[in-house]
């Protein structure tokens, strides 16, 4: 049912008048709370107001960092991966991209350290364990990166075929074998060649 003429009309200006009355009163009664609450409600709307612009901030560095690793602009993710981890230092996905960007600038050590804050905040993702198997060959730790090999295929037994993650799986433990394989035939090799150098 619509209201039509000039007492509708009235009637509704009564009605906004009530309703703005009415907020104006529950606003007042909000402010009086919030003045009596004192100083400890505006740190925490004071907190609320930082955490949002920090999260701002990490989302804008997240989508440069993104952007500099689709252009191989290593050091530019580098520089934009560590303002997002300064702000979100548990974040898995901001560890393993800082640790894409220092393994892009062939940073062995700093990519390690990131990949296995990465691997340790979310151990069942296997594109970390996988990445950190691959920077310890680099770093010639075949034993850690076997680890990483290993822990892969616990992953493949217990998804055992029934979960999402199933390829990832199946191609980190492909990668690592493949990249352990070369690694330790190169190893063998410059070991003959040690002993031949060395034979009288």
């Amino acid at each position: 049912m619509g209201v039509t003429g000039t007492s509708g009309r009235r009637s509704l200006q009564v009605l906004g008048a009530l309703c703005l009355a009415m907020s104006v009163t529950i606003g007042a009664g909000v402010a009086e709370a919030q003045i009596g609450l004192g100083s400890v409600d505006t740190q925490r709307f004071d907190r609320e107001a930082e955490l949002n612009r920090s999260q701002r901030q990490a989302a804008a560095l997240y989508d440069s960092g993104l952007k500099a690793l689709q252009t191989g602009d290593f050091a530019g993710a580098d520089t934009a991966f560590s303002g997002v981890v300064k702000r979100a230092p548990d974040n898995p996905d901001a560890r393993f991209l800082l640790g894409e960007a220092k393994y892009g600038l062939k940073k062995w050590d700093e990519a390690a350290a990131q990949f296995g804050e990465a691997v340790r905040l979310a151990p069942g993702r296997p594109e970390f364990r996988t990445r950190l198997g691959m920077t310890y060959i680099y770093q010639v730790r075949m034993e850690e990166a076997a680890a990483q090999r290993n822990a892969l295929a616990a992953l493949d037994a217990e998804c055992g075929g029934r979960c999402e993650q199933e390829k990832a799986i199946k191609d980190g433990l492909r990668l690592l074998d493949t990249a352990l394989d070369a690694a330790e035939a190169v190893l063998l090799q410059k070991a003959d060649e040690a002993s031949a150098g060395t034979s009288p």
